[in-house]
């Protein structure tokens, strides 16, 4: 199973890579053509900020939102609802960003995240982001990643 999520981690990146729009540069420099200009760091600041109001400044109105296995939602408030309801699971959370890649309309972020649970233990876990852009505001966000260690306790 670990061996399956690194090969799909890899291929998305190298998905993403391959459709990364780029001109001819010198050796030095590679120039990206991007139609937005959100980026990583803000989105995930956002998400780190606990505050689900914080996050849904950047979506769009019809804005999608799945994680992991669970239901897609859609529209700003049922995401609104979604996050407002996981970030009560938990007492704080911060990504680490290790890279990123992007394309004309979309960021994906490899991350790992650390989470802290309400009696303050920690867990640190692995996660992909997949941000899809409309008009510079998160149209989609797909996040790649099993969050049963959060929640299982026990030994």
């Amino acid at each position: 199973m670990k061996k399956l999520a690194i090969v799909f981690v890899l291929s998305l990146g190298l998905f993403a890579c391959s459709n990364t729009s780029k001109k001819e540069t010198t050796k030095s420099e590679v120039v990206v053509k991007e139609s937005f200009s959100v980026t990583a760091k803000q989105i995930i600041d956002a998400i780190d900020s606990g505050d689900a109001s914080v996050y849904s400044k950047l979506l769009t109105e019809d804005s999608r939102f799945r994680f992991g296995n669970y239901d897609m939602v859609q529209g700003k408030a049922a995401v609104y609802e979604a996050q407002t309801a996981f970030y009560s699971s938990v007492k704080s959370l911060k990504h680490e960003i290790l890279r990123t890649w992007k394309d004309d309309n979309s960021i994906v972020v490899d991350l790992m995240v650390t989470y802290v649970r309400h009696d303050d233990t920690t867990i640190t876990l692995p996660v992909v982001d997949v941000f899809e852009i409309k008009d510079n505001k998160v149209d989609a966000t797909i996040i790649f990643m099993d969050i049963n260690p959060l929640y299982n306790t026990k030994g």
